[in-house]
């Protein structure tokens, strides 16, 4: 098993690698090389790559998170973890109630999330239509306990949406509950995962104790590792000795170009 040093430095270079794959960095060069601009060339394609690094901060939570678990002593489910064209079906029956319950929770005064979700669900698990959609749909993480319990985990850094976003993310979060539950033939534990513990505002469509777990609780109840020391960690781990060596060569590796003499 990786200590917590090991995982969050392997979660870095994953996503340095990601970012300067021969695919994006062809595609960084090619955007300045031949652009006036007063910023030297190499400078430009340096800040392409960190912007990259930056919008994919979090693919870099997902990575932490399923390095985290699977260092907890649970099993990835590697077939549909982190993989972002999984193939599923949906029935149509389920598919329209899950959108039903969705306005139902914006549009009713007297809607009891736990007691709607909990009838939803025992819909969505004695499903058996006929006529489905199929759809290509990604997957945060999906591990499973020595029980043989299986987990979805929906990752999030902050529970910090805007509306129409905020419902969006759980409309399909609830859908890939349901997808899974098909395709596994079993019930699973559908979890909302919020990095931060921070609660931003109140959801509509989930209940707090059953679906939603943020930050601290979610670690300690399945992690082996603190999250206060997490914290911590991230917040110093960006002037620690082999991150920096990690951005230095980086760096150098890129001063290194000369566009007149590239050839992609």
């Amino acid at each position: 098993m990786l200590n917590l040093d090991d995982i969050l430095l392997s979660s870095i270079k994953k996503l340095i690698k990601n970012s300067t794959s021969d695919k994006k960095f062809k595609v960084i060069i090619n955007k300045h090389k031949n652009k006036l601009h007063f910023i030297p060339f190499e400078y430009r394609v340096l800040g392409g790559i960190l912007q990259s690094m930056n919008i994919q901060f979090g693919n870099f939570i997902e990575e932490l998170m399923c390095g985290l678990v699977k260092n907890s002593g649970y099993e990835i489910l590697t077939k549909y973890s982190g993989k972002k064209s999984n193939n599923f079906k949906i029935s149509n029956k389920i598919d329209n109630l899950i959108d039903t319950y969705i306005t139902n929770a914006q549009t009713k005064t007297n809607f009891d999330i736990l007691k709607e979700f909990r009838t939803l669900q025992y819909q969505i698990l004695n499903d058996k239509s006929i006529e489905t959609i199929n759809l290509r749909h990604d997957i945060d993480l999906l591990f499973k306990d020595k029980n043989n319990k299986i987990y979805y985990l929906e990752i999030k850094y902050n529970d910090d949406h805007d509306t129409g976003k905020f419902m969006d993310i759980n409309r399909k979060f609830i859908k890939t509950y349901a997808y899974l539950v098909r395709e596994l033939n079993q019930d699973i534990k559908p979890i909302l995962f919020y990095f931060n513990n921070k609660k931003m505002k109140g959801n509509i469509y989930l209940d707090e104790n059953l679906s939603i777990y943020r930050g601290k609780r979610f670690f300690d109840e399945f992690l082996n590792f603190d999250y206060e020391d997490l914290k911590n960690k991230l917040e110093n781990v960006s002037s620690s000795k082999e991150n920096i060596e990690i951005f230095n060569n980086l760096y150098k590796n890129i001063m290194k170009l000369n566009k007149n003499n590239l050839n992609i």
